[in-house]
């Protein structure tokens, strides 16, 4: 009974209404409802949720936060942005992170159950800083390498990073990992 939280994180100077992002991912007849917690959101794949942290808005749903990982998708049409998408699935073993800049996607990565589905893009700082040693110890390297070759242990290693990343790329946004936030982060549901 593990997380499946896909928030998208949209920081600008100029934040946009709620009603403005809705119409600018293609929900524009949707009405302001209830009040949830960030975590309320935790596997509310087709609801909507819209709130704000700091300088920066947070949206929740499962197919916009899936759209960010295609070619065509609504996230491209925001300029003076930089926007995150992360899924985070624990009861299905997908995790990833999308990240477009100013209409431009600059990183896209996911993994499904170890497997590479979206893989464009250079490293971001979040995952160079990761430190190989720290995910697995020796004996489990050597391990793996000797029972799945040194390719399958690299993808190993590049798919724990990912996941690693999809939690903690958050801090730039809110300052805490998806799965680490402290404080209440209201949203706001829209039918």
């Amino acid at each position: 009974m593990g997380f499946r939280l896909i928030p998208i994180f949209i920081k600008s100077k100029a934040l946009k209404s709620d009603e403005e992002i809705l119409k600018m991912v293609g929900l524009p007849n949707l009405e302001k409802g209830k009040t949830f917690d960030f975590y309320d959101t935790n596997k509310q794949w087709d609801s909507v949720f819209i709130g704000t942290k700091d300088i920066c808005k947070i949206l929740c749903n499962g197919e916009l936060a899936s759209k960010a990982f295609k070619d065509e998708n609504p996230f491209l049409n925001f300029e003076d942005t930089e926007i995150a998408s992360i899924i985070w699935d624990e009861t299905s073993s997908v995790y990833g992170f999308s990240l477009i800049k100013n209409g431009k996607t600059i990183r896209k990565v996911l993994v499904s159950d170890g497997e590479f589905e979206y893989d464009y893009g250079e490293p971001i700082p979040e995952e160079l800083e990761i430190n190989e040693d720290e995910i697995f110890i020796p004996e489990e390297k050597e391990e793996i390498i000797e029972g799945e070759g040194e390719e399958a242990f690299q993808e190993m290693m590049k798919a724990e990073k990912v996941c690693r990343v999809a939690d903690t790329l958050a801090k730039r946004y809110i300052g805490a990992g998806v799965v680490g936030i402290q404080e209440r982060i209201e949203l706001n549901e829209y039918e």
